[in-house]
């Protein structure tokens, strides 16, 4: 029997190995473990609540879970971006590869900015329309 292994090399290797259907499947699991390790407190209320105790208690929950997966999403894409930035610096002079990793480089940029700008729309939103003060 063979030995196992290890090392981030043979991971990354079986990674690149993997199908796209595998790679998807992989993801969607990751992003379901990561989802229900949250440790969310459910607001419940006693009686009937109001419109606005229930909308509250539902922001409340689902604001901890879209600024995590926001916080995971812009910091993946900042890691993708120094990928690429080095990914450029080892490239040779070749023009239509340069071009792609630049444009790959200005997607990434791109949104990283906007999963950036997602946090600031959720914390005006959240203390402009519900007002958590009053």
């Amino acid at each position: 029997m063979k030995k196992l292994k290890c090392g981030f090399k043979y991971v990354k290797n079986s990674f690149l190995l993997m199908g796209e259907e595998s790679k998807k499947v992989f993801f969607s699991v990751a992003l379901i473990i990561i989802i229900f390790s949250l440790n969310i407190d459910l607001a419940s209320a006693g009686g009937k609540p109001t419109f606005d105790e229930a909308w509250k208690s539902l922001m409340k929950e689902y604001r901890v879970i879209i600024a995590s997966i926001s916080g995971i999403g812009a910091l993946t894409s900042v890691l993708v971006f120094i990928f690429h930035f080095v990914k450029l610096g080892s490239m040779p002079s070749h023009p239509i590869q340069r071009r792609e990793v630049l444009n790959n480089m200005l997607i990434s940029a791109v949104t990283t900015a906007l999963l950036g700008g997602i946090t600031l729309v959720m914390t005006i939103f959240y203390y402009t329309v519900l007002n958590p003060t009053s």
